[in-house]
Order: C-alpha cells, then sequence, then structure tokens
C-alpha cells in the first residue's frame, strides 16, 4: 500500500468506500489537496449553497502524503566543478518520470550566507565577486526575473554561465521554461565562482528570517530541504559562520512562526570522502540524521533519482496530523476516523485541517466541507 500511496495516490486500491450519500458523486479532481479519493455533492440544497466535497485521507503512524515540497540548496562554489559530472548526470536522473510523489514541486536557491547585519550582503567571510550580491539564489529562490536580472548586471564571464531562462520560483518536476528546457536545469545552473564560504544551514535559516511575514511552503505540506555541495557548512574556517549555524529546532520556530507544514526533513548529497574541498565535521549529515532525512556521497553518486527516490518515501511521511484540503474550505461541516468525530481546528485560511490528536492507529479520515 504504502509505495501506490507515495507513487500515484489514485483512490482506487480499497480505502475510498462510497459516501453514505446519494447526491455525493466520485470525482477525479483531487485539487492540490493530499486526499487519496474525494466526492462533490451533485444537487445544491439551495440555490446560494457553495459546493460540497467529502475526502478520504489515510491518517495515522507512518501515513504519507502526496503534498511535498523540495528545496533544493545547492554549492555554486568553484570547487564543485571537481564533481561537477556527477552532479550533472544526477540533475538529469531526476527528470526522469516517476521520480517525485504526484503533487510536488521544487525550488532552488544556494548556500552562500549574509551578513547578519545586512541580509542583502555577502558574509564577509567570501570573496568580494562582482556581482555576488546579485546572484539569482542569493537568499532568494531562483526565478526567472533573478536570472534574466543577473546577466544584466554581472560580469560577461559569469553571465554566460546562465544561458537558460528560469520558470517561477516554485515549479512542477516537468515543468520547462519558455525556451523548452526543464525548469530543474534552469535553476541548477551555478556560476562557480570562488565564493570561499558555503554554508547553506547559515543560508537557510537567513532566508527563512528574510522572508518573515510569508507563507514560504504550501500548507500541509510535507517540507525537504535538500543540500547538495562537495563540503559541509560553512565550507571554510570562520568561527562567525559556526556561531551562525541553526539547530534544528530553530529552524523549526522560523517555519511554523509563518507556515503550517505536516512535517520537516533535512536531507544532503554531500562529501562523505574527499574529493574536492577539505572539511572538518560532517555538519549536512549530522542534521540530516536529527531530522530523519536522508545521505548520499556527493563524491560517488551519479544517479539522483534514487536518493530522492528514497526521500519521497521517508520525507512524504508527516510528522504531525495536518492534512491538506482540496480547496480552501469556506466552512467545515464535519471530520470523523473511521466513522468517530474527532477535535480538529481549520489553519492557514481554510486550506488544512489539523487534529487535535495524533491517531494511535492508521485510519480513514473523512472531511466534509464547503467550497
Amino acid at each position: 500500500m504504502l509505495p501506490l500511496l507515495i507513487g500515484c495516490m489514485t483512490s482506487d486500491y480499497g480505502l475510498n468506500p462510497a459516501v453514505d450519500d446519494p447526491d455525493f458523486l466520485p470525482t477525479e479532481d483531487l485539487g492540490e489537496g493530499a486526499a487519496i479519493a474525494a466526492w462533490e455533492r451533485s444537487t445544491p440544497h439551495g440555490a446560494d449553497e457553495p459546493p460540497v466535497r467529502e475526502e478520504l485521507f489515510v491518517a495515522g503512524i507512518a501515513t504519507p502524503t502526496a503534498v511535498a515540497d523540495y528545496l533544493f540548496v545547492i554549492d555554486e562554489s568553484v570547487s564543485m566543478r571537481k564533481v561537477m559530472s556527477q552532479f550533472r548526470r544526477g540533475i538529469r536522473s531526476l527528470l526522469r518520470p516517476g521520480v517525485f510523489p504526484r503533487a510536488a514541486r521544487l525550488a532552488v536557491m544556494n548556500t552562500t550566507p549574509a551578513d547578519p547585519d545586512d541580509l542583502t550582503r555577502p558574509h564577509p567571510a567570501t570573496r568580494a565577486i562582482p556581482g555576488e550580491r546579485d546572484a539569482p539564489g542569493f537568499l532568494r529562490l531562483i526565478d526567472h526575473t533573478g536570472l534574466a536580472h543577473y546577466r544584466e548586471v554581472a560580469p560577461d564571464d559569469l553571465a554566460r554561465r546562465y544561458p537558460l531562462a528560469g520558470c517561477t520560483d516554485w515549479f512542477t518536476p516537468r515543468q520547462r521554461n519558455d525556451q523548452g528546457r526543464p525548469c530543474l536545469k534552469a535553476h541548477t545552473q551555478i556560476a562557480r565562482t570562488p565564493v570561499g564560504a558555503e554554508a547553506g544551514l547559515v543560508a537557510l535559516s537567513q532566508w527563512l528570517e528574510k522572508t518573515a511575514g510569508t507563507a514560504r511552503f504550501r500548507p500541509g505540506a510535507a517540507v525537504n530541504v535538500v543540500f547538495i555541495s562537495d563540503t559541509h557548512d560553512p565550507g571554510i574556517n570562520s568561527a562567525d559562520l559556526r556561531d551562525l549555524k541553526p539547530t534544528l529546532d530553530e529552524l523549526l520556530d522560523l517555519i511554523e512562526a509563518d507556515d503550517v507544514v505536516a512535517s520537516f526533513r533535512l536531507h544532503a548529497i554531500a562529501p562523505d570522502s574527499d574529493c574536492s574541498e577539505s572539511w572538518q565535521e560532517p555538519t549536512y549529515f549530522q542534521v540530516a540524521a536529527e531530522s530523519d532525512g536522508v545521505t548520499a556521497d556527493v563524491c560517488t553518486i551519479t544517479d539522483y533519482a534514487s536518493v530522492i527516490g528514497e526521500i519521497a518515501r521517508t520525507g512524504a511521511f508527516i510528522q504531525r496530523p495536518v492534512f491538506a484540503l482540496g480547496y480552501p474550505a469556506a466552512d467545515v461541516l464535519s471530520v470523523t476516523l473511521d466513522g468517530e468525530a474527532v477535535e480538529f481546528s481549520v489553519e492557514a485560511d481554510g486550506a488544512v485541517v489539523h487534529l487535535f490528536d495524533e491517531p494511535e492507529n492508521s485510519g480513514v479520515l473523512r472531511i466534509r466541507y464547503q467550497r
């Protein structure tokens, strides 16, 4: 059941008993949520009554969701050229069908940390590189506008390293840009500059600080941050950057201040051996282990799809009973688990239902709501 849940999240494997109401008809439209089956009322009870949906979920221990957000934090330093062939083959492997869950979306930023006193500038420990503060992924998600701007302001030799146009900041795995090229390929172009400091954990926490007050991830998503680097944070012998490195709890606090997510895990494709830059301690691997994430050795791996497949399996398991609805709910009419009413709250402007108590065992969760 588990591979089927994660891989296709369809409604044809026995957990979709019909709604006990002849007015409700099954629909293949699952919207943007995590339901595995849905029904809509075919005949409104009143002329002005909004549409009513009922959605079915699996709730309980080790429950997966198809709503998964993947943020890739990629090292763009010059030393990455030593593993560039593996990196490029790895990115191409992610373009194969079926690598990501049904409702996955992706985004990319880089590992360059900012000055804690001015988040618009690179950290003083980095080298002074023309245009670095305008780099497409510096404390921002790469998108079409950022790539176009960088090509305008960067020196010609660096601008030429970004020939592909971008897409929206969040994109689907098979999405392509206006040139017909995969968005994932366009957003993983890297400048290969001697930036000197590649502190991905610091950059992630600073991006969360910089975007405070906005929702960074989809409500109810299983959030997976994937670090890809030939070294470990901070990438340089800097006491200042080591002091800035966040803990997992600090990252969670930053996320939960503005986002309602079902889970949060960190993963790493980073060195487990010596192949490029030296490193003192495997910081990405440490935080990945703490968050129940997945790791792989960037020095040897060429098929990233196998790693992302593992991340899709483990990273899709929710860590709290938060369920993304297919459409925003104007009013949640009922929530039942195996036929019994359960207590819940509606959050993120009607986008998710959050159960008060974690189910002790797996069961069938039904949510009926007005759209």
